[in-house]
Parts: C-alpha cells; structure tokens; sequence
C-alpha cells in the first residue's frame, strides 16, 4: 500500500486553530477541496526543498492521532506561490533524475523510468495549482501523509 499525501485548503482562521492547538476541526474531515498527491508527495518535498526528511515541505506538525498531520500557514503558501511561478512544474522536472532520487532515499525509492517523471511532474503541476488557489484566497494547507 505505502504513504500516500493528500493536501487539503484550509482558511487562515483553520490554520490559526491549529496553531493554538485547536485540532477538532480537522477530525471532522469537513473539507471543501483536497488534491492527493498519491506517492510522489515526497519527491515534490525534494524538489521544493532539496531535503529527503520524511514530512512535507517543513509545516507544523500536529499532535492528532498517530498519523502525520502537518499544516502551512498562509504565509508560507505565498512563497511556496511565489517559488512555484518562478520555477514551474514544467522547469522543476526537467530536473528530476530517478537515479538521484533512489541514492536520496526518496520515498518509496523504487523510481526506475520516464513514467515515474512523468507521474511525479503530473502531481507537481496538481499541487502547483493547490498552491496558487490557496494563495489567491490568503488560504493555508493542511496536509495528511497516511
């Protein structure tokens, strides 16, 4: 089966619960718009990053249950907009090489052709676009890793 990340658009006001240690909300599952991005969540870490740690893209993790739950502040979603429009998707895979990614460890670390760019690039320019709505709207993320 394996992990697999999904990015949920959340308010600023959601974010700030979180923040406050108000996670109730997101038990609930109550969300209006979520983008999976299956297993290729952690080499889009990598390449937003350079980092192989095991989270995504640094957020506030919460202490809900024993899975990682994260969340990015609205802040944070701006100059992750601001990075993604001036490195698209389409420049950040040209990139992207399976053999550095299998000696990076990066997760699940069986990459072995063309199509997995591919898939990894189809699931940047998803979470590209999840960035950009977010950003219009001073929105933040909250992000499962199951």
């Amino acid at each position: 089966m394996g992990l697999s990340a999904t990015v949920y658009l959340i308010s600023s006001e959601m974010y700030q619960r979180a923040v406050e240690g108000n996670s109730e909300a997101f038990n609930s599952g109550d969300f209006s718009v979520s983008y999976n991005l299956d297993k290729s969540w952690h080499a889009i870490h990598y390449l937003l990053t350079g980092k192989n740690n095991l989270g995504f893209l640094d957020g506030l993790q919460l202490e809900v249950g024993e899975e990682h739950m994260e969340v990015h502040s609205p802040e944070k979603i701006a100059k992750l907009n601001k990075q993604l429009t001036e490195n698209p998707p389409s420049e950040l895979a040209l990139g992207i090489s399976f053999t550095e990614l299998n000696e990076k460890e990066i997760y699940p670390g069986t990459w072995s052709d063309s199509s997995d760019i591919g898939y990894i690039r189809t699931n940047l320019e998803i979470f590209a676009g999840a960035i950009s709505e977010a950003s219009k709207n001073g929105g933040a993320l909250f992000v499962t890793i199951l």
